[in-house]
């Protein structure tokens, strides 16, 4: 990707909570893909490969697994919305066998 478009683009801060409650913050691009920050969260915790993650947000009482094709913002993630600290997404992992 080149630097103007970069710069084009909304930058956010997307927060995700693991099974213990840990929270990590990854800098995406707004219309980047979940499998984008599968990617980026995997680089922070090399232990956890993108096939390991399920990546679910509470959407009205009920919980939706993202999926990796679609765009972050498809979900309406945004720094202040679902993705915020207040309403990090969740993050499940599951040993390979």
């Amino acid at each position: 990707m080149n630097r103007n478009r970069m710069s084009s683009e909304s930058i956010i801060n997307v927060c995700i909570k693991d099974e213990a409650g840990n929270t990590t913050e990854i800098v995406m691009i707004q219309n980047g893909t979940v499998h984008t920050l599968k990617e980026k969260y995997s680089d922070l915790h090399a232990e956890i490969t993108v096939e390991q993650q399920k990546l679910v947000i509470d959407s009205h009482n009920a919980r939706v697994a993202l999926e990796d094709h679609n765009t972050i913002s498809s979900y309406n993630i945004s720094t202040n919305g679902i993705g915020s600290r207040e309403n990090p997404i969740l993050i499940f992992t599951f040993k390979s066998k």
